[in-house]
């Protein structure tokens, strides 16, 4: 069984609010993925089944960097700058899990443009292939 776990929060349909879906596709050969998209509460009975050495979860922020930058950050402070589609914060997330996983990383990717049916930015783009290389340790 693979120990780490990524939970990918996001909405694929709003820009780069589906960065943390991407990150996961490409993570996808190496750990277990859960598509979280804008439920992740809907994934804490898998996380309890799995029991993961580290949990890493992946969504879009606004932190006033630049478009695609991204970095690790406090689940309090992620909820200060979400800006995906969930209704569970994501501090609340981490409390309900916390007790299941040894480790919890939360990673946030600065956005660009969140609008319905646009793609991915091309800065956002270059942030998560980054992002995906030090996951992956590449």
């Amino acid at each position: 069984m693979n120990r780490v776990v990524v939970c990918a929060i996001g909405n694929p349909y709003r820009g780069d609010d589906g960065a943390g879906i991407e990150v996961a596709k490409l993570l996808e050969p190496k750990y277990t993925v859960l598509y979280c998209e804008a439920n992740p509460e809907n994934y804490i009975d898998d996380i309890k089944k799995l029991r993961p050495e580290k949990l890493i979860i992946v969504d879009a922020a606004d932190f006033l960097g630049s478009p695609g930058e991204f970095k690790k950050i406090s689940p309090e402070e992620m909820d200060r700058h979400t800006i995906s589609t969930h209704t569970l914060p994501v501090s609340l997330f981490v409390e309900l899990v916390k007790d299941y996983c040894k480790e919890i990383e939360v990673w946030g990717i600065q956005a660009k443009d969140t609008g319905f049916g646009q793609y991915l930015s091309p800065e956002v783009k270059d942030g998560i292939k980054k992002l995906v290389k030090l996951l992956s340790g590449k």
